[in-house]
């Protein structure tokens, strides 16, 4: 304990030789992103995690795993009465930038 603080000494983890599948990567990280919404407190923290979502959804369709992407459309409409935002492709973002 220094000045009321637990030290850790540096270590090393790698838990990733057990996700070789890459489809096991996009829909851990689809998750993920869905956890951040719901434990989001504030509307630009909600912001911020569905760009996230939709990273992943545009990820998965680049990528050719359309059942990655069907899991992302089928939280998307279950979850449309929260953010309101009809579809992936939609910007959830208020402020809209100007091109002059």
């Amino acid at each position: 304990s220094k000045n009321g603080r637990i030290a850790l000494h540096p270590f090393f983890f790698n838990d990733t030789e057990h996700m070789t599948n890459p489809r096991h990567w996009l829909a851990i990280n689809a998750a993920f992103w869905c956890c951040v919404y719901r434990e989001a407190e504030s509307k630009e923290e909600q912001i911020e995690a569905l760009a996230g979502i939709r990273a992943i959804f545009y990820t998965a369709g680049a990528l050719g795993v359309g059942e990655i992407k069907a899991l992302i459309q089928e939280w998307w409409r279950t979850t449309y009465e929260l953010h309101l935002i009809p579809a992936p492709n939609y910007s959830a973002a208020t402020v809209h930038p100007t091109f002059h």
